[in-house]
């Protein structure tokens, strides 16, 4: 059963950003269960050969939001806010988009993101502006393409159940 979140109604954007992370993919442990350090973030961005080349992304992606309440759930290890009000999202909640969703308006890149996001969804990942999805900074990216993602409003998405919210 999904659980309802109202603050955000924002349209989902594909943002790129420079962000580089060093050492081991973060996203390829993210689909582990390994242990990652209380206070880690993780990387789990949209890459351009995965968009692309293989058509594919089997992983979920990472997304920010303004606010968020002083708690996580797992896979996230960490809290960004010293707000506690229930109606804030906690650090690693998963979103996905709705399989009603109709993706096939979207044009080719878009489409394997949004399929992505049926299937695997989104995790959050940090705080910063609404709905912002990441990508790995590429000069090859069609972005008038990736753009359409905009089209979506935050009722296409639902909360998957989450675990316990840690607030220590």
């Amino acid at each position: 059963m999904a659980q309802e979140l109202r603050p955000l109604e924002e349209r989902p954007r594909l943002v790129v950003h420079s962000q580089t992370v060093e050492g081991e993919d973060e996203f390829a442990r993210l689909g582990s269960r390994d242990p990652r350090a209380i206070g880690d973030a993780s990387d789990t961005t949209a890459r351009y050969d995965e968009v692309v080349l293989l058509r594919e992304i089997r992983h979920a992606l990472r997304f920010t939001v303004k606010r968020t309440r002083r708690g996580y759930v797992y896979p996230a290890r960490h809290f960004a806010s010293r707000d506690t009000s229930p109606n804030l999202p906690p650090m690693g909640m998963r979103v996905r988009l709705k399989a009603s969703v109709d993706i096939t308006r979207y044009p080719p890149q878009a489409q394997v993101i949004l399929k992505c996001l049926q299937r695997y969804g989104m995790i959050l990942a940090d705080n910063g502006s609404d709905w912002f999805i990441s990508g790995a900074p590429d000069d090859r990216w069609d972005d008038e393409d990736i753009n359409t993602i905009q089209r979506l409003h935050g009722s296409d998405l639902e909360v998957i159940k989450m675990g316990e919210v840690i607030t220590r």
